[in-house]
């Protein structure tokens, strides 16, 4: 694997001072809009179904459409960019986002909202990779901290923020308006990119490798099927899933013998040889895993196990908002001065106490404890990725940049499905496995039970009733589980720390950091 080289203190584009703000903070603005709407449309999906009549099998097609088109159409950016230019791929694709989300406010039964969303993820798989990719252009290598730094608080800020906003306008208003927020938003965008996004460099010489996207995409889209399907048919159980399974593998083993042997491949594996960007890819998947397996575990619990409503448990996700805009500041404020991997190990570290906290959750858990939790995870997932972003594109070259950028985008997609599959999946085993042990001890013989009266099971509504709490019971302990799985997931990771080499900005890099 190659060793990491200092590469040229020189912006690929040149911009003014202003333009260069506007741009990031449109850039910014732009991920806001895409990441928000990763998770708001989550705590609407009961509204939505209730309204459309449909099944939890065919609603969670809601879901599935826009994840799978965004994890298919994402790898084609690195080939957009370079044949057309950022510009090019970013103020179509906004502007064909923000019409997606006003078709699927309107929508008037399952299928075209399954369909209009399929489309919005096709739109939104370019809009961040795209503008990542323009702010390494238009920034000095001394400048990408705090360009990166500003340009990631949508990435964190709006998976946060989603199942506060959601609950808030589905609760108080229409599950309709969780898709038509996006108007105002992706409009000012669209007209704002169109005055200051600069043209890039173009590649005229990369062709478009069909053959490579149409292996990639089965391959994708057979593995995001798995991941989605595999808990409610069983997993490996379901002859279903062991075909996806056999269809994941298969054709993305095709896929890695065909580009190997392409001069102008569909996507440029050549990413993977520099060591900081290989190892951040796995900081970036273990980020994510977490983040999104814990964004979408906490509302169960706070709902079925606390029994909150839906907007209180929205404004207990909050405080992770607050944490993140926390280590926002600190690493906006000391990110120049110290080593990226400094704030990687305390993030980690961060994240790592947050998790051992969650693992000691109960029915009885004070609101105090769940928000100052919630601040430390928001906090640590701050500190992880927005160095991160450094060490994946401090040593890359920036010919690779577009590719990069594409690459760590569909690692944030799949490591979001694929954590939320996974502990979902333990989560429903473990409660089974826990209530079958819990039923163990119900027994005649185990006189120093003193039950409720309520809880007499001898009587049917007596034994309904002690069933559903055995039930609450057992899942509380999965939940611990998966909390503590995290929390190990984070330990494997911080340890790859070592591994990382970074290389300090040439000489000048303080002054021009500060541009």
């Amino acid at each position: 694997m190659a060793e990491p080289t200092v590469i040229s203190d020189t912006a690929r584009v040149q911009v003014s001072e202003g333009t260069r703000k506007w741009n990031l903070f449109l850039m910014s603005m732009s991920v806001v809009l895409i990441t928000l709407d990763s998770t708001i449309a989550n705590v609407a999906l009961p509204h939505i179904q209730g309204a459309m009549s449909t099944t939890q099998d065919q609603l969670a097609w809601v879901l599935t459409s826009y994840i799978l088109a965004n994890a298919i159409f994402m790898p084609l950016t690195g080939f957009l960019c370079d044949r057309y230019g950022r510009r090019e791929v970013l103020i179509p694709s906004v502007i064909a986002f923000t019409l997606t989300s006003a078709m699927c406010g309107l929508a008037q039964n399952l299928e075209e909202l399954v369909l209009f969303r399929f489309l919005q993820g096709v739109a939104g798989a370019f809009i961040v990779p795209a503008g990542q990719a323009l702010m390494l252009d238009i920034h000095t290598r001394a400048q990408y901290t705090k360009a990166l730094t500003l340009w990631g608080i949508g990435t964190i800020i709006g998976p946060i923020l989603g199942p506060t906003l959601g609950g808030y306008l589905t609760e108080f208003y229409s599950w309709r308006w969780v898709f038509l927020i996006n108007l105002p938003i992706g409009v000012l965008v669209a007209v704002g990119m169109y005055l200051v996004v600069p043209k890039t460099p173009l590649n005229y010489g990369r062709s478009m490798d069909f053959l490579g996207f149409f292996l990639l995409s089965l391959g994708i889209a057979a593995l995001q099927l798995m991941f989605d399907r595999g808990e409610s048919q069983g997993w490996f159980a379901s002859w279903e899933i062991i075909i996806f399974a056999t269809m994941a593998a298969v054709f993305s083993a095709m896929f890695l013998l065909h580009i190997g042997s392409r001069r102008s491949p569909y996507i440029s594996l050549d990413c993977f040889k520099d060591r900081n960007f290989t190892i951040g890819t796995v900081f970036v998947f273990v980020n994510v895993t977490i983040l999104f397996a814990s964004m979408a575990l906490l509302p169960g619990y706070l709902q079925n196990l606390m029994h909150f409503p839906v907007f209180v448990a929205g404004l207990l996700m909050a405080p992770r908002g607050v944490g993140s805009l926390l280590g926002l500041l600190v690493f906006n404020r000391f990110g120049t001065r110290f080593d990226p991997r400094v704030f990687i190990a305390l993030g980690f570290g961060s994240l790592i106490l947050a998790l051992a906290m969650m693992t000691n959750f109960s029915l009885y858990t004070s609101l105090e404890y769940i928000v100052i939790a919630g601040v430390i995870q928001g906090f640590a997932m701050s500190l992880v990725f927005l160095p991160t972003n450094i060490i994946l594109f401090s040593t890359l070259s920036p010919h690779l940049q577009a590719d990069g950028a594409a690459i760590s985008g569909l690692i944030r997609s799949l490591g979001g499905s694929l954590g939320i599959s996974f502990l979902f999946t333990l989560l429903a085993r473990n409660t089974q496995s826990y209530h079958a042990q819990l039923v163990e001890h119900i027994t005649p013989f185990h006189t120093w039970l003193d039950y409720p009266a309520a809880w007499q099971w001898t009587t049917q509504q007596g034994a309904l009733l002690l069933n559903g709490e055995i039930t609450r019971q057992a899942a509380m302990q999965a939940y611990v589980v998966d909390f503590a799985i995290m929390q190990w997931l984070a330990m494997a990771a911080m340890l790859m720390l070592v591994f990382v080499r970074f290389s300090k900005a040439p000489s000048g890099a303080a002054s021009a950091a500060k541009n």
